[in-house]
């Protein structure tokens, strides 16, 4: 409790936030592809108003977009797993879009381009 009390208080503290922390190839695409379209998007985005202590890959704050770039490790058969699900839910219960994004989909432009129109809209 009192570690997650810590992060709650120093945001910048969370190991999300650590430059050293391994970069994934397919958030950075999409990033990249983000960029070359001046869509502008905060990385690795917290809010300490939250009652947990998410960290959003992909965020465009003013929308309260949420672009989370998932891993084989984030799904059970195709549906998101449970603590996943969770965390989906309770942002779209504060109001934000969530778009869970299947990592291959970073490297497809007809899904770059899908994401692109979602976020420009």
């Amino acid at each position: 409790m009192k570690r997650i009390a810590y992060l709650k208080a120093n945001p910048d503290k969370h190991p999300w936030k650590d430059n050293s922390k391994f970069k994934s190839k397919p958030c950075e695409q999409l990033k990249a592809y983000l960029r070359d379209r001046n869509i502008s998007f905060e990385e690795e985005y917290t809010d300490s108003t939250w009652d947990r202590n998410y960290s959003l890959d992909i965020a465009i704050v003013d929308r309260k977009i949420d672009l989370e770039v998932n891993g084989n490790q984030h799904y059970n058969n195709g549906k998101l797993k449970e603590k996943y699900q969770k965390r989906h839910d309770y942002l779209e219960s504060l109001g934000w879009m969530v778009l869970e994004i299947p990592y291959l989909n970073c490297f497809k432009e007809n899904e770059l381009q899908k994401i692109f129109e979602k976020v420009s809209q």
